[in-house]
């Protein structure tokens, strides 16, 4: 799975409700820790505020 590559974000077509348990189950298995999941959720929304911050200006 790309999150385990070091990707912060996953782009998919198609069917993406399965993700989300599939990344539980990775978690719960442990192939992918939580703390991996909570440094790339800390990761997109420090980008997500830098750039409002650049648009708001």
């Amino acid at each position: 799975m790309a999150i385990k590559t070091g990707n912060d974000m996953l782009l998919t077509l198609g069917n993406f409700t399965s993700i989300p348990k599939r990344i539980a189950s990775e978690i719960e298995n442990g192939n992918i820790s939580e703390e991996r999941i909570d440094e790339s959720v800390r990761k997109i929304i420090t980008r997500k505020l830098k750039l409002k911050e650049a648009v708001d200006q």
